[in-house]
């Protein structure tokens, strides 16, 4: 539906789309901050539900898709190198999944619903200052992940009912994985700014370009390929971990 906004002394009628109302780069738009978040508003309620939906929520999707697919992909990788090395990576998956539900759902979900209020009233400082204080927060709990990988693994891994080889593939997996949770933490929290800002795009970019980096790329560096040495379980995530970090 035609959205119409006063522009001086006359009348000027757009079709807003759902990819504007995404970026808030409304096609022709010269108005004040104020009135293009009011015609924006406008174009969300009044556009079509289900193709706006479908719009919205497609970066979203995309992510799942890449996530997933990585996920399987080096599963399959890993079971390739015995059964001792998919027991170890099976022990860690469970802490792993706490931390990136923490660093996603939790503490960014926050960021992003912050963010979202300090955008939607203007105010440029409370966005900055949510900005700053993620970034530090992430190192925070990035910290206390790496800290408590390092000097309870072994146990824990243990109480896990870890044994033998799998304990041993466990430990050596957590270790290089968590060492580099301060970047997650942080990639985390800047993507949720930035949806919370209304730019979904970027993070979903980043992720689909890491995924598809690491399908192809993560058996060269597990079981070694050419000048490549075999990296082995070190590989899995931790490869991962270091093409998102990257992209802070």
């Amino acid at each position: 539906m035609p959205v119409s906004a006063l522009k001086g002394n006359s009348w000027m009628t757009q079709i807003v789309t759902a990819d504007d109302v995404r970026s808030g780069n409304l096609p022709g738009d010269r108005s004040p901050p104020s009135e293009r978040n009011s015609l924006v508003r406008q174009a969300i309620l009044h556009n079509a539900i289900l193709p706006t939906l479908l719009k919205l929520a497609l970066p979203t999707m995309s992510v799942l898709i890449a996530q997933t697919a990585v996920n399987v992909a080096e599963a399959y990788y890993v079971g390739l190198l015995g059964t001792d090395a998919l027991a170890g990576v099976a022990l860690v998956f469970p802490v792993f999944m706490l931390m990136m539900t923490m660093a996603g759902g939790g503490l960014g979900s926050g960021v992003s619903s912050a963010m979202a209020r300090a955008v939607g009233a203007g105010n440029q400082r409370d966005a900055d200052a949510i900005v700053l204080h993620a970034i530090i927060l992430a190192a925070l709990l990035g910290s206390l992940f790496t800290a408590g990988a390092l000097w309870g693994g072994v146990a824990f891994y243990s109480l896990l009912g870890g044994e033998a080889g799998a304990h041993k593939a466990a430990v050596e997996y957590s270790n290089y994985l968590f060492a580099g949770s301060i970047p997650v933490w942080i990639v985390n929290q800047t993507a949720a700014a930035l949806r919370g800002a209304g730019n979904v795009r970027l993070p979903a970019t980043v992720t689909l370009i890491g995924a598809f980096v690491l399908i192809p790329a993560s058996p060269a560096f597990i079981f070694g390929v050419g000048p490549i040495p075999r990296l082995g379980i070190r590989c899995p995530y931790s490869q991962r971990r270091n093409t998102r970090s990257e992209h802070i």
